[in-house]
């Protein structure tokens, strides 16, 4: 389900806000739309619209603007932070002719929302992206549509600046792959230029590696009463760190039931964006494998080991890569699941 905030300035525009909203909202989206005090259909712009479009970054992974292009770029503008961490921003004029991604067009998927509103609205998108507009390949696209998170941003425009030029561009990958590879890129173990795809952001087999980690991750707590938040993070990061993961490969948190409402997992879901999953003794008992068992843990919760059975529990194909680890009063693991490049 995608967040997306919708704001709109005239009664032309508000028009074309509400009819909008219902659309995606129709289509599974999570949207709320925004207006001038004037409009009592749509929520007021607090405390105005810098404000407003502030905490839409924070909240919004697709924002959009019913209005001219200059109202757009001056409200985000102070906002901008990276292609990696944006939310996906369109302009949409308030009769519904055009729509124009202007930030995040592959990365936040603002070219296919795009394209998906334009439909809704029997508008035209207006897409201005090299690759898009030469039917070339894109790899922050097919990344993002396939679950692979990019860890090296600053190499998508060499990858997209030699695929434009016609030149190779390598492809090493940690995993099987398949389908027929675009034009321009060929399977390699090193060279000047590639895309690496690998759990392990560490991994640069070429000159200039954009590396590619897929979201496949499931991490498994265990915790005593009332840990704070803060500790559980702290160990979360240093465990990722460590093993060369990225928070944007995790899928989901999951503990024994016993730990559904402890806050230090649950804000620790919520800041992810993922779900909190949690399983019975019994089914934590019931899953196989090899793990850390503990006589004191058994006794308290009725079974000899949580994070390590809790994240297989959540991806029984997948294996355990990082095994119990230790923080004060907290462990974690780490597990992920099978995966395959496709193309």
């Amino acid at each position: 389900m995608k967040t997306c905030h919708i704001y709109a300035f005239t009664e032309t525009g508000v028009i074309q806000n509400l009819r909008l909203a219902a659309q995606l909202r129709q289509a599974g989206w999570d949207v709320s739309s925004y207006g001038p005090d004037r409009f009592p259909a749509l929520y007021p712009m607090v405390p105005d619209l810098h404000g407003a479009t502030k905490k839409s970054f924070a909240d919004a992974e697709i924002i959009i603007y019913i209005g001219a292009t200059a109202i757009a770029v001056r409200a985000i503008a102070p906002f901008l932070a990276g292609k990696d961490v944006d939310p996906a921003v369109l302009v949409v004029d308030e009769k519904g002719t055009y729509v124009i991604p202007i930030l995040s067009g592959h990365l936040g998927g603002g070219n296919a929302a795009a394209r998906t509103i334009a439909a809704y609205l029997g508008a035209t998108p207006v897409i201005t992206t090299a690759t898009d507009i030469n039917d070339a390949f894109a790899v922050d696209t097919w990344a993002q549509a396939t679950g692979l998170h990019v860890s090296t941003v600053n190499h998508i425009k060499d990858i997209s600046g030699a695929i434009l030029e016609g030149k190779n561009v390598g492809l090493y990958s940690q995993f099987l792959v398949e389908g027929t590879l675009p034009a321009n890129i060929v399977m390699a173990e090193s060279g000047d230029l590639g895309i690496a795809i690998s759990l392990y952001g560490a991994i640069k087999p070429f000159t200039k590696t954009l590396v590619l980690q897929p979201k496949v991750l499931h991490v498994g707590v265990g915790c005593r009463q009332g840990v704070s938040t803060e500790a559980l993070d702290d160990l979360l990061k240093k465990v990722l760190h460590t093993q060369g993961l990225s928070r944007q490969q995790i899928v989901s948190v999951a503990s024994i039931d016993r730990k559904q409402e402890e806050p230090a997992i649950v804000n620790l879901a919520s800041a992810l964006k993922v779900p909190f999953n949690t399983y019975d003794a019994e089914t934590l008992k019931d899953v196989e494998g090899i793990f850390q068992s503990s006589e004191f843990v058994e006794e308290t919760v009725g079974v000899d080991n949580v994070c390590e059975r809790a994240a297989i529990a959540d991806c029984p194909d997948g294996q355990l890569i990082v095994k119990k680890t230790k923080g004060e009063g907290i462990t974690i693991a780490v597990a992920a699941e099978p995966y395959t490049v496709k193309f």
